[in-house]
């Protein structure tokens, strides 16, 4: 199975974003044992080593990737093993373990999911720890350009030049002759990939069919005006529909703004990744402004890998302390395999009396929550899997994520 996709989607891969290898010491090019980190910038990102390094490697991924059959079979073609994101997880770690022992290179992406908007994001400050207890040689590969060429909340592709580069960020005698700190400082250096830089200083174009379509899924914050869920993009002009603020989204992943008033100091954004600094900065200064916040979704149930159970089409509220959970068009609240038909349409709020709460959950019961692809947002309370499929055009799971991730920040310095 592995043969047949590196002839297939392999070959693809390397014709469409005419991929290029870099090797930077000897240790690099050498096959297992090894832990081999990287950026996490793009879907393609495991494809993309698997078939660029041209080397069998074992890598780590989140379980929700095995739930289904078609996934499964093609999760453990490339063979990956299962875990659970944000979580710990002592089965997957002894799976690591065994790999290490039989000289085999086992990869994960230390920032758990994709960038939304080109910056690296932070990486757990256990990953030095468990580079000690594999006790191989940690190898990074930086993966340039590959956020450019589709980024997470893109619904197009965009054609460029992607470029693999190599090297050894600890040798297996310095895992324990270094501090931990130090280990880890070494790690969260070699991953911390901004393509933004890259691209300022290679002038590199990644040219595809609008551009901008579906950017208010990582940007929901105005930086002109600060409202909150105006945010649109189509072809290659994202837009604000509170104060008309429009920006030209170019082939080079560059914004201008071309109508509405100038940020209060004058400067213009030069890419989404100085937007999402600034829609971070005002999230946590004006939480309440953002809230309530309206979504619709698909409501299912589950653990870990096993299939979901589907438990009705729901209208979802996020308040500074609940995430409420409302019934739409009378749904059943039965389980059921089959899912319903994807909804098309925004949240609307009903001038009717409001249905009871089909669930509410407080947000300081809720952990371990985060976005699988791109609008599927999963977290657990008291050992169960909640799965809300986001169906609204514009509405964004990154949104909600973010927003329960800064409330419960701020509840727990609140505390202290």
């Amino acid at each position: 199975m592995l043969h047949v996709l590196g002839s297939t989607v392999g070959r693809w891969l390397w014709w469409y974003y005419r991929i290029s290898v870099h090797y930077h010491d000897r240790q690099a090019a050498r096959h297992g044992p090894m832990l081999l980190l990287s950026n996490h910038v793009n879907f393609w990102d495991p494809f993309l080593l698997a078939f660029g390094l041209r080397v069998p490697i074992r890598f780590l991924a989140a379980d929700g990737n095995f739930r289904t059959r078609g996934m499964r079979v093609l999760m453990t073609a490339m063979g990956a093993i299962p875990k659970a994101k944000a979580r710990t997880d002592m089965e997957s770690l002894r799976i690591l373990q065994r790999e290490i022992a039989n000289r085999e290179i086992v990869a994960l992406f230390p920032e758990g999911q994709r960038t939304w908007d080109g910056r690296p994001r932070p990486i757990p400050p256990a990953t030095g720890k468990l580079a000690r207890i594999l006790g191989a040689p940690v190898v990074a590969a930086e993966i340039r350009g590959g956020y450019l060429s589709k980024p997470r909340w893109a619904r197009t592709r965009r054609r460029g030049r992607i470029e693999i580069h190599v090297r050894t960020v600890v040798r297996r005698a310095e895992l324990t002759s270094l501090p931990r700190p130090v280990v880890q400082e070494r790690i969260a250096r070699a991953v911390a990939w901004n393509d933004h830089h890259w691209q300022r200083d290679t002038e590199r174009h990644f040219r595809g069919d609008r551009p901008a379509e579906g950017v208010e899924q990582a940007v929901y914050w105005c930086p002109v005006c600060g409202a909150w869920g105006a945010i649109r993009g189509a072809g290659d002009r994202i837009h604000c529909t509170s104060c008309a603020a429009e920006w030209w989204f170019t082939s080079s992943g560059t914004l201008f703004q071309i109508a509405g008033a100038r940020n209060g100091d004058g400067e213009r954004l030069p890419h989404l990744g100085v937007w999402g600094e600034r829609q971070e900065t005002a999230l946590r200064h004006s939480l309440q402004s953002s809230l309530p916040y309206h979504f619709t979704a698909e409501y299912s149930t589950g653990y870990r890998s096993r299939p979901l159970r589907w438990k009705g089409s729901v209208r979802g509220t996020l308040t500074d302390r609940l995430l409420v959970l409302h019934p739409r068009d009378a749904v059943a609240t039965t389980d059921s395999s089959v899912p319903p038909p994807a909804a098309s349409v925004e949240p609307t709020v009903s001038a009717g009396p409001t249905p009871p709460p089909f669930h509410q959950f407080p947000l300081s019961a809720i952990s371990a929550i985060q976005v699988q692809y791109t609008r599927q947002l999963e977290f657990y309370t008291f050992g169960t899997l909640h799965v809300l499929r986001v169906t609204g055009p514009h509405d964004s799971a990154a949104r909600v994520e973010a927003t329960v991730l800064a409330l419960q920040e701020l509840y727990k310095s609140n505390k202290h």
